[in-house]
């Protein structure tokens, strides 16, 4: 088959050589330097006009207009999201206010279904506490007593105490699975909690641990915890479990744990990231315990504070002692800062606090409780980046000021990752369209390579 592509076809006779001639390239649609400022400039915009959390419409208001109000003038001058939600509870009764519309046109209610992340890991505390009292389990049981596959292995090894004020050594997520994570939850957006509960046993017994003894929180700890007591009063699933155990009895009709995005409540309101793109709920029976997939309202989560409140909720107050020195971001020491049971205790302005946050995909929560005055703040935000959920409950419980900024302080390690990453994104995009910026020709395997890094680079950074 000739390969001639000129626009002649002839032969020459075989007595004549034939000169072999440089092959033509064809010309681009820019030069080349300028096509790499072109992608350049395209890139950094991307990167710096892209979509953002929008405001909260403060003139859509549900509930009580006097605690929206006090709650707008404590928000951050810099704060954005959609929407937020706040219940201020005490034993008689609560006053419940909701602030924006949802991208759905929903309001923001007392019987609206939302995230609370790893709020539910003070229910694991209080389920560890009520076990304990039933002779079911003991405080200084190893985790291998009732997970047997861990038997032999460092994470056997840990106790059930040390699983609960976090202290184990067990790594916040299965150390193979780090990358994963990175992947699906930091740059995709995507649910990162998608191991059964089998699968994560799997993954503990080869994990990379931590110093045992030291604070260092874990999801993957309070979800092996979780199935700890789960085997140990023979239920079917931990929902089973901590429906039988504690929902239902404090009433909590609206609680409900997610296995897939199929079983999200009718009726929830989904949050946004930082960039204002939508991110995947949570979901994932494995890590139901830590968090992931777990939907309240907040006149659910209204019951459960004043059953804290009361001393009426399951495992009583033992749970909420504090009794180990804890950081609630990693790498910042609190003042006072001190871990039981899951629970986290501070002093704030003379008020000793206990409580617990949550960050899922779409959302920010807080539930702040001070036993002494008798009073609770519950906080939902429908956004996941700041801070803002933690230092509104705490405003409100202690008649403190509004926050100055909603940004969070960023650990220098975070911070490392975050250039990292943003330096392989400009690069994938400018590599990327300097090479569609080329004149059309048959496409080099390295070109396909660079779009289709460009591809994924744009969708990382949208």
């Amino acid at each position: 088959m000739s390969t001639d592509t000129s626009p002649l076809h002839r032969s020459h006779p075989p007595s004549q050589q034939v000169r072999p001639t440089a092959s033509i390239r064809p010309r681009g649609l820019l030069p080349r330097w300028a096509c790499a400022v072109l992608a350049a400039c395209l890139a950094l915009a991307v990167l710096a006009v892209g979509p953002h959390a929008p405001k909260a419409d403060t003139s859509s208001i549900t509930g009580d207009k006097d605690l929206a109000k006090q709650v707008i003038s404590l928000l951050p001058d810099d704060y954005r999201a959609r929407g937020i939600h706040v219940s201020v509870i005490t034993t008689e009764g609560a006053r419940h206010a909701g602030i924006g519309t949802a991208a759905s046109g929903q309001q923001y209610t007392s019987t609206t279904p939302m995230e609370i992340g790893s709020i539910t890991k003070t229910f694991d505390g209080q389920l560890l506490a009520d076990a304990i009292a039933r002779g079911e389990v003991k405080a200084s049981d190893p985790l291998s007593t009732h997970l047997p596959e861990l038997a032999g292995t460092p994470a056997g090894e840990a106790t059930l105490e040390e699983l609960a004020s976090h202290r184990s050594g067990i790594p916040g997520v299965p150390s193979q699975d780090l990358s994963r994570f990175v992947l699906r939850g930091d740059i995709l957006g995507l649910n990162p909690f998608t191991d059964n509960t089998d699968q994560l046993i799997e993954k503990t017994r080869t994990t990379e641990m931590g110093k045992r003894g030291e604070f260092a929180y874990s999801n993957l700890g309070i979800s092996l915890l979780g199935e700890a007591l789960r085997r140990a009063a023979g239920a079917e699933s931990w929902k089973s479990y901590a429906s039988e155990r504690l929902f239902t009895p404090l009433g909590m009709e609206h609680t409900t744990l997610t296995a897939g995005q199929s079983e999200i409540p009718d009726g929830a309101i989904h949050g946004v990231q930082a960039n204002g793109r939508r991110g995947q709920s949570l979901s994932g029976p494995g890590s139901n315990p830590a968090g992931a997939g777990v939907w309240s309202t907040p006149e659910d989560m209204t019951r459960y504070a004043q059953a804290v409140l009361t001393g009426t909720v399951p495992g009583g107050a033992a749970p909420q002692e504090a009794r180990w020195p804890a950081e609630v971001l990693a790498g910042f020491q609190l003042p006072g800062e001190k871990v039981g049971y899951t629970w986290y205790t501070d002093v704030v302005d003379g008020h000793t606090i206990i409580g617990h946050g949550g960050t899922t995909m779409e959302y920010m929560t807080h539930l702040a409780i001070d036993k002494e005055s008798g009073k609770a703040v519950m906080v939902y935000t429908d956004q996941n980046t700041d801070g803002t959920a933690a230092a509104l409950a705490a405003a409100l419980l202690t008649d403190g000021q509004k926050a100055s900024s909603a940004r969070l302080p960023v650990p220098t390690e975070m911070l490392l990752q975050g250039m990292i990453l943003g330096i392989f994104t400009i690069l994938a995009l400018v590599m990327g369209l300097y090479t569609a910026a080329r004149a059309a020709s048959a496409p080099s395997r390295m070109a396909v390579v660079c779009r289709v890094s460009a591809l994924l680079a744009c969708l990382a950074a949208a």
